[in-house]
């Protein structure tokens, strides 16, 4: 593809890089659209930083805007207006917003032009339209054409080739041989490969020789796609047997001067007529009745050729760009937090509550409901039957709990040593008998000093061992008065 002087320099007035303005004017000319992995193999460079700079120069521009699909993939619209101003490209609809399939099979034809940069392709309309009259004086009634109606008045725009698809021709060869490319974003039918070739069937019976690329992402319809293709350009089975082209003008000439036709000619002529409709016959039949064409002249004119020495149909993969559809695969579910009651249940941590504007109600709710409960387990977690077990149930953190526990040993040991020696010295001021009445056997013996060996340890006593994975016991009422006293000064053991 070659690119003007005026057009690099239009596009470098817009502040682009000689690389990047030939890749632009690639996309406004064949897509519109484009993924980063096309500019990278344009451009053959892995670099990230180069893609990213050109595709922020677009977006920062308002050149280009994009698409995020579910894969993860991004495709790029160049939309701007002041782009195809500069290279000459105003009046192309690619700049337009399309629906998903036309996207991809723009994007497959970028694929193919940027795969095969030597080829020279005929871009525009007018270079096409040019090309055929220059080599073959073909008329422009043949070309495949569409009418648009202004919005405003009733007057009518006639444009041709309106589908884009990559055209080219190689110089070199002799005689020259156009090539047309139709792209297949993988439709599930042959519906609309069939409407195109009926639309170009007038261009091709036209010239003497063509090739033909069907492009498609899977394999599963080339065969087919070879058999329209032929059935179409070659339809030698609903050609009239008894009615040749010759026989056709003889007959359509003896109806059109009011001379008597048989009946059985009346239907022949009517058959003949429907299948020699297109415009190549009508000139040929215009320059025969006038009499600058001879009778061997339009049976070597009309003799059929074989379909390999006049068309060659090829058929190839492009399915590259095709992925923006797929979906990526499934990421492994995180690890559920142990803090949590259930699936779904958010765990009672507050760093995982940000107080921001943006929670919702029912969250919130559930939150301070959360950090009520663990409250109430901090201040009073020995009114539990197992404080472990309803935390862990709660959801509450267990850094609190062995906060706790520390804090228990701490306690545990302070009261063990002081307390212990507060209860000898009232016990030698005021000695008192043993008791009478067994004391809790389940509990270890004292630890006190070995001269008051003899006092058995009371579940209220503080010389008794803590343990804190039993249940609290309810003070015992003693009559001794000496015990009474020890119980009263450990009464706040707990």
């Amino acid at each position: 593809m070659t690119m003007t002087a005026w057009q690099r320099e239009g596009l470098h007035l817009l502040g682009y890089t000689r690389r990047e303005s030939e890749f632009l004017l690639l996309v406004a000319t064949h897509s519109g659209y484009f993924t980063i992995r096309q500019f990278k193999s344009f451009a053959q460079t892995d670099s990230g930083s180069v893609s990213h700079a050109f595709v922020s120069k677009l977006l920062d521009r308002k050149h280009a805007n994009y698409h995020a699909y579910r894969s993860g993939a991004r495709v790029y619209h160049l939309f701007a207006r002041k782009v195809y101003q500069a290279i000459d490209r105003e009046n192309l609809r690619t700049r337009r917003k399309h629906e998903l399939d036309y996207i991809q099979t723009r994007l497959v034809a970028l694929d193919f032009v940027l795969q095969h940069p030597q080829l020279h392709y005929l871009e525009t309309e007018i270079e096409k339209i040019t090309f055929f009259d220059k080599h073959w004086k073909v008329d422009k009634k043949t070309f495949p054409m569409k009418s648009y109606r202004a919005k405003r008045s009733s007057e009518m725009t006639y444009r041709y080739f309106v589908d884009r698809f990559p055209m080219f021709t190689d110089h070199p060869s002799s005689p020259t041989v156009a090539t047309f490319t139709y792209v297949d974003a993988g439709a599930l039918t042959l519906e609309a490969f069939g409407t195109h070739l009926r639309n170009y069937l007038g261009l091709f019976r036209a010239i003497p020789s063509l090739e033909f690329i069907y492009l498609s992402p899977t394999a599963r319809l080339f065969q087919a796609a070879e058999s329209e293709f032929y059935h179409l350009l070659y339809p030698t089975h609903d050609q009239p047997k008894s009615v040749s082209v010759l026989d056709y003008f003889r007959l359509r000439k003896t109806w059109e001067t009011r001379q008597r036709v048989a009946s059985a000619d009346v239907v022949r002529l009517n058959t003949a007529r429907a299948y020699y409709s297109d415009f190549h016959f009508e000139e040929m039949y215009g320059k025969w009745s006038q009499g600058t064409m001879t009778d061997d002249e339009v049976t070597r004119a009309t003799s059929p050729t074989m379909p390999h020495e006049k068309a060659v149909f090829r058929a190839g993969h492009r399915s590259r760009s095709l992925m923006i559809r797929e979906v990526e695969a499934q990421k492994p579910a995180p690890k559920r937090t142990l803090m949590a009651k259930k699936r779904g249940s958010p765990a009672s941590d507050p760093s995982r509550y940000p107080a921001n504007k943006g929670r919702t109600s029912i969250y919130s709710r559930i939150w301070k409901q959360r950090m009520k409960v663990s409250e109430s387990v901090r201040r009073d977690a020995a009114g539990t039957e197992n404080p472990f077990r309803m935390a862990f149930s709660l959801g509450f953190p267990f850094r609190i709990l062995f906060a706790r526990e520390n804090k228990s040993q701490e306690t545990k040991a302070k009261y063990e040593s002081a307390l212990a020696c507060v209860d000898a010295a009232a016990s030698a001021a005021n000695p008192a008998p043993l008791a009478t009445v067994p004391r809790c056997g389940e509990n270890g013996s004292s630890t006190a000093s070995p001269e008051y060996v003899g006092h058995r340890a009371s579940p209220s006593s503080a010389c008794a061992p803590w343990r804190h994975e039993s249940p609290p016991r309810l003070r015992s009422i003693v009559r001794d008065d000496g015990l009474a006293a020890l119980s009263r000064t450990t009464g706040h053991r707990r």
